[in-house]
């Protein structure tokens, strides 16, 4: 076979193999990559919330500062929208791209479980939470809570 054939048999190969990475790695928008650093740094608070729960009898932080500075969470995870450390915002207000709102549930004044929100950006529309007929670009709802201590009403209640 001469050198001519075989390199017209390893462009379609190539070419193939090129094609194939693309598709396992999408360029997409970067909003979306935005919003998935935003749902994985929330993920990361709720480990810590976790941790801590775990070295307190099952009784969760009141508070995200009860965390501590390094001793559950080696460092804030920042915004991926303003670059600094994320901040905890009270249920809707503003600015709240990036943001988070941490709801703590308290039975006989111990915290037995807790909501953890994250808001998307600005035109992202997200769930409506609070019943009101408008979005309140909630992305992620994440919720934990100590079965044996009691349950954790629906988030409408406490909001």
């Amino acid at each position: 076979m001469s050198e001519s054939r075989i390199n017209l048999l390893i462009l379609p190969a190539l070419l193939l193999i090129l094609s194939v990475f693309n598709l396992a790695c999408p360029t997409g928008h970067p909003e979306h990559y935005l919003q998935l650093e935003i749902k994985n740094n929330l993920h990361s608070i709720q480990i810590a919330v976790e941790r801590y729960a775990a070295d307190n009898e099952g009784v969760y932080p009141s508070s995200i500062d009860d965390l501590g500075q390094g001793e559950y969470m080696p460092e804030f995870p920042n915004n991926p929208v303003t670059e600094e450390p994320m901040n905890e915002i009270g249920f809707g207000t503003e600015p709240f791209s990036g943001g988070y709102t941490y709801i703590p549930y308290t039975e006989d004044e111990k915290v037995i479980g807790y909501y953890l929100i994250c808001y998307g950006l600005e035109d992202t529309e997200g769930a409506d939470l609070d019943g009101d007929g408008t979005p309140d670009h909630v992305i992620l709802v994440l919720e934990g809570y100590n079965e044996a201590l009691g349950e954790l009403p629906p988030i409408e209640e406490l909001l």
